[in-house]
Order: structure tokens, then sequence, then C-alpha cells
């Protein structure tokens, strides 16, 4: 699997990309087989019906066995590929019960062998197939600060050279917390009448199991005034095995902390939501559709949440595949999934092109892009554009570059391999999604990510609890899915996939239109023990501009329009 670089929760740390495992004639592999579904069509015209106010089908959801019953692959083309599997040699695991892809192992030349002998009967039943490769992804931690963070925008200033006509520059974030957020998003007074999730269930997908969790989250609301988990409030749903040790390429525990400041995210934004923390049995892609089509078939949350994303050649295609029927089913259960658009902007400074990343870009989830976000001494919400990070180190009397300097992290977003999706039509600008013939866009929302103006995460990190501000859109899809379980409380029902209904109400003030300014934004940011001068906005090809972009999408939440106008649908 070759990883993109991700937005650590406290602070960013990058990740490089891993080196290929190699496989040995003893080595046992796992198999998977996806199934082909023969009824994708008619599901994926369900799926959009279902969740399109304008269909007399909206909000009319599906059960899992509803679902298995009308799109599933049947047991009898099941039964082939399993009887395929074992008379090759291999071991065959029970599978999910929506039959989306089957399991098997054995030793490399059995499946090297089972490979090239798939009968000419079996063939037609199979969408593809994957074995895990993994390597390693070290990370990189930060120092401690050389200046004083701000509670609040613009508090502290600190003396920088000279750039963009002045040498006085606010100072990065302490964190916002849980108060601010609410003030500055506008949910303070529906949790004041009893609209905090309430019967909501809100799972978080990522892979490993998380010690801390509970301890952590207790202790961080008892800091700041959040209630605290109920008994039972939290669960985990965990695999039968873990692969142990974990391979190379999972980056522990720095995934596992991210994991953990997503469930606080997601507490802090809707504290009476039940959640669910759902873990894969490692970071392959396959063993992280397994996790997500678990949730989906056996519909343990109305809303998912997911921090991950990688480079669509890291992922093979049967896989993408497959997630395309779980996230279609996710749909027509009424199952809201969603992800953040990623941290690297367009890409390009990685990947050589400007593109986006997976699964972030299908047309089936909510892409949630990132923002800086300006709170006020007193909560307001003072302004908000797109994230863009362009570090400049502070060398001697001047800087180490011309300013701005080099692309740090920034908002994902831009033009996907995916066709147009209809709810997109008429919304997204030609320049951006083409004219000949138009494609998706991502993202299709946006929350602060920025890690100049974080929010505050409290999580045990080496060993000891720390609070400190945490950011990337790793924070910002936690954020507006706790937002969701918000408007399907006050609804009375899950929204599921919100993609139509929210460019359909965009109009109805239940986002802010984030747009960048002309003037520059600076802020001084130590990282590392290096102070930087880092201009904001600045984030490859994106840009956050009036109306519908591809660094911001359709803006940020206005909480009490957004649950508002979402319940009356």
């Amino acid at each position: 699997m070759t990883a993109l670089p991700t937005v650590f929760m406290l602070i960013g740390s990058l990740l490089a990309a891993p080196a290929t495992a190699a496989t040995t004639s003893s080595q046992q592999v796992d198999l998977t087989v996806y199934i082909r579904q023969s009824n994708a069509a008619d599901a994926v015209a369900y799926a959009e019906a279902v969740s399109d106010p304008r269909s007399p089908r909206y909000r009319h959801f599906l059960s899992p066995a509803q679902y298995r019953a009308r799109f599933a692959p049947t047991d009898g083309t099941v039964a082939a590929v399993d009887d395929y599997l074992r008379g090759a040699g291999l071991t065959v695991e029970n599978g999910p019960a929506n039959h989306l892809f089957v399991r098997a192992h054995g030793s490399a030349p059995q499946v090297a062998r089972a490979a090239r002998a798939v009968p000419a009967a079996v063939a037609p039943l199979i969408a593809g197939s994957t074995a895990a490769h993994t390597g390693r992804l070290p990370s990189v931690l930060p120092a401690t600060e050389p200046v004083v963070c701000s509670s609040y925008a613009f508090q502290h200033f600190a003396t920088l050279p000279q750039a963009y006509g002045r040498t006085e520059f606010p100072t990065r974030g302490c964190g916002y917390t849980p108060q601010q957020m609410h003030d500055a998003y506008g949910t303070t007074g529906l949790l004041a009448h009893g609209i905090d999730g309430r019967g909501v269930r809100l799972a978080v997908l990522l892979f490993y199991p998380i010690p801390t969790v509970v301890a952590d989250i207790d202790r961080f609301d008892a800091n700041h005034g959040v209630p605290g988990l109920a008994p039972g409030q939290l669960t985990e749903v965990l695999p039968s095995s873990f692969v142990e040790p974990p391979p190379a390429a999972c980056p522990l525990p720095d995934d596992q902390q991210e994991a953990e400041g997503d469930l606080e995210t997601a507490h802090n934004t809707a504290p009476g939501a039940s959640l669910v923390y759902v873990a894969a049995a490692s970071c392959d892609p396959s063993d992280i559709l397994a996790a997500t089509n678990e949730i989906v078939d056996q519909h343990l949350a109305d809303i998912v949440t997911n921090s991950y994303t990688l480079a669509f050649a890291s992922v093979p295609p049967a896989v993408q595949q497959a997630a395309r029927q779980t996230f279609v089913q996710a749909a027509i259960e009424g199952i809201g999934l969603f992800y953040g658009s990623g941290d690297l902007g367009d890409v390009s400074p990685f990947l050589g092109t400007p593109q986006t990343t997976w699964p972030e870009s299908d047309p089936f989830v909510t892409s949630v892009g990132g923002t800086s976000l300006f709170i006020g001494p007193d909560n307001q919400r003072e302004g908000e554009v797109g994230w863009g990070m362009t570090f400049d180190p502070v060398s001697g009397a001047g800087y180490q570059a011309p300013v701005p300097g080099t692309f740090f992290l920034g908002s994902g977003g831009g033009i996907t391999q995916y066709p147009q999706p209809f709810y997109q039509r008429g919304v997204v600008p030609p320049a951006l999604a083409g004219t000949t013939s138009p494609r998706r866009v991502t993202p299709d929302v946006a929350a602060v990510a920025d890690l100049a103006t974080p929010v505050l995460i409290g999580i045990t990190f080496n060993g000891a609890f720390v609070e400190a501000g945490g950011g990337g859109t790793s924070l910002s899809s936690p954020l507006f899915a706790g937002i969701e379980a918000l408007a399907d409380q006050a609804a009375g029902g899950p929204h599921g996939f919100v993609n139509p209904a929210v460019y359909l109400l965009r109009s109805k003030g239940i986002l802010h239109d984030v747009s960048n300014v002309p003037d520059p934004l600076a802020i001084a940011f130590p990282l590392n023990g290096t102070t930087n001068l880092d201009t904001l906005q600045t984030d490859t090809s994106l840009v956050a501009t009036p109306g519908y972009d591809d660094q911001t999408g359709l803006g940020s939440p206005n909480g009490a329009a957004y649950v508002a106008a979402l319940a009356g649908h």
C-alpha cells in the first residue's frame, strides 16, 4: 500500500512512502475475492432516490436484510466461488452477509495457482481479488514551541523578519475549546434545547484498538465542561483477530491517537450521540473496506466518519469497485459516510500532477475539506478562509527562501475521475468540473482543519495525557459528522447520504460561504524547534471563492440553520 502523508492530530506529522514487503513460498497469504454485483445499476438508482429530497422515495430506507434480498449476490454465487477456492487447496473463511467478498488463505504458491486456474463458469462471478502487502510509514513528531500560542484569534503576536510590509504576526492558536467551537458554529442553542445527538449512532473507523480512549475522553470532558461518557455510550467493534505483528505500513501508535481524536471531536460536537469505534484488522485497504462493510451490512451506526485518504494508485481497482457497492448500500440503508478530503491540497507536490484521493472522491460519500477559522475573544466567528499552509523558516535576520516559501499542508480537493453526480449539476462551475464531460469535484463541505487555528484535543501521547491543538481534515470530518448527528436527532431519524439535500438546501443559509481574502494572512508557527512564517490560504491549485469552490466546497456549517433546514426535509 502506498499511503499519502496525513496530518497527525497533535500539530502535524508527515508520513513517508512505504516499501513493499516480500512474499516467500512458505508465507501464508490472505486472499480477498470480491463478488460481482449483477444488478449494481438498480442499487445505484435506489440509493440516489432515497437520498434526494425531490424523490417520492426520499428517506424510505431499507434494512440490511431488505438490501441483501434485493441487491446482494445470491447464496449460489458465493457457494460457487467457495467451491473453487477450496478446490484450489485454500481455507475459506465466513464472509459478510451481503456477500461483498469471500476471504481465503493458503500458501503463496497455492494462492498463485488458484489465480491462474479460475474455472470458466466462476470467472464471471468475480469482480477482482487482492492480497495484502505493506511497508513502513515513519513519523516525525513536533518539538517544544518557542513562541506563546493564542487562546483566540490575534491574542498574541510575535516579532519576525519583515514580510508583507510588517514585522508583527499573530501566533498560532493553542486550540479552540468545545464551547468556542459551539459558539462559532452556532450549535450552543441547540445543546441548550436538548439537541445533542441523543438517539443517533455515530461510528469512527480506523485500525487496531485504542486502550486509553474512554479515560482520555472523560478526563478532557471534566476539564472543559462537556458531559462525560455515560455507561455504554462508547462501544468497540473489533475483528476476531488483528494482523499481528502490525504490518510495517500501519503507523501505530499515531493512528490510534488519531482515531481517539476523531471520537473525542465527534463527542464534543454531539455529546449525546452513541459512539461506535470500529477497528479494522490492519491498515491494508482490503481490511479497512471489510470493517466499513461490517458497519454498513450490520447497520452499526447511522453516521460514519473516516479520516484516512489514499492515492488511487495504491488502492487495487477491485477494492475501489467493491467499496462503491458498500457506499451505495450505506445510502440505501440511510447511513451517511463522511470522509476528510485530505491534507495535501491537490497532491501535486507529492504525486506530480493535481489529483484527488480515495475514498473521499467517491460520489456516494460526503467529502469534508478544511478551513482556517478565526474565533474572537467572545467566541464570535470573526472569519473563515480556505486552509492552506505555506512555510518559510526564519533564518537569522531573514527567511530561508523568498516569501511565502514552500507549501506545507492544506485542504484536499479538485476534479475527480468520476462523472459528475446529479446533485452537483448546475452548482459546481464548469471551470472546475469541465464542460464537455463534467466530473465530480471535491470537497462537498468544509470545517476548521488548519493547524494554525486548531481545535483542542486531549489524548494519551507517548504514555502521558496531554492537551494540544489538533487539525487536518481528520478533525473537520468528525466535526461535521457530529453536526449531522444533531440534524438527525432533530429530524427524528437519519438523513443518510446527505449530499443531495445539502446541495439542494445550500441557499437556505445552512452553510457559511467561505472565500479567501485578497490581503496576505500570515501567522508565526513553530514546528520542530523552528519558527516559521505560515502564509495562510495558499493551497496548491485550490482556491476558496464565492459559491462552490474546490478548496472548501459549499462552505462550513451554520449549525442552527443547518439543523433546522435538514429537520424539515
